[in-house]
């Protein structure tokens, strides 16, 4: 009799506590949506090497395959991220209300050491406007702007890119576009865009 007691308690406290913390099988928040940009030349070569760079460390996790990062030095570049249209802040409240949040929009720029070109990430990681839905068919616009005088003269260029809240970090994108045209997505986050002569 006893022992029927103990195990009706231990069932009772078993479901308790279950009933207490949700499950919650959802993704990690999807906050991180940078891309990578590729500037090729007409000869094949790394357009961006025009701008005057230099290393300011190298990761050496794997020695063969290094990865190296570089900063521009005097280029005069701008860059910003918006989303459906209004642009990310580096810290907002979420409904006006609460503890600042921090998003963070900058250029890095990196090369592995079996590359050839060094790739350009136009990082953008933020919960902005994208913090209440990350699981439907809703779609989202990031519109990455920036200036690279060498490459592009003074004009600000745009990378578009058009993916659904449920797929938010995951590099799936259904619709991407340069200064108005459509380019391939089929490499993930990064891409290569053609530098002709100026």
């Amino acid at each position: 009799m006893r022992i029927v007691i103990i195990i009706v308690i231990m069932i009772g406290l078993s479901s308790c506590s279950k009933s207490q913390v949700p499950e919650d099988n959802s993704r990690p928040f999807p906050r991180d949506n940078s891309v990578g940009l590729r500037f090729i030349n007409e000869a094949g070569d790394d357009a961006s090497d025009i701008i005057k760079m230099k290393l300011t460390g190298t990761n050496t996790t794997f020695p063969d395959n290094s990865l190296e990062y570089y900063e521009m030095v005097s280029e005069n570049y701008s860059y910003h991220c918006f989303i459906d249209g209004n642009e990310v802040p580096l810290t907002f409240k979420i409904n006006g209300e609460g503890t600042p949040i921090e998003s963070i929009v900058k250029v890095e720029i990196s090369k592995r050491k079996t590359e050839k070109y060094k790739t350009f990430w136009l990082v953008v990681n933020s919960v902005y406007i994208i913090h209440n839905d990350i699981n439907s068919d809703r779609l989202y616009e990031f519109d990455y702007r920036f200036r690279l005088p060498s490459l592009f003269g003074e004009q600000e260029n745009s990378l578009k890119v058009v993916t659904k809240a449920k797929n938010l970090g995951k590099k799936i994108y259904e619709k991407v576009s340069f200064n108005g045209e459509e380019i391939s997505h089929d490499n993930g986050n990064t891409f290569d865009i053609a530098i002709s002569k100026m």
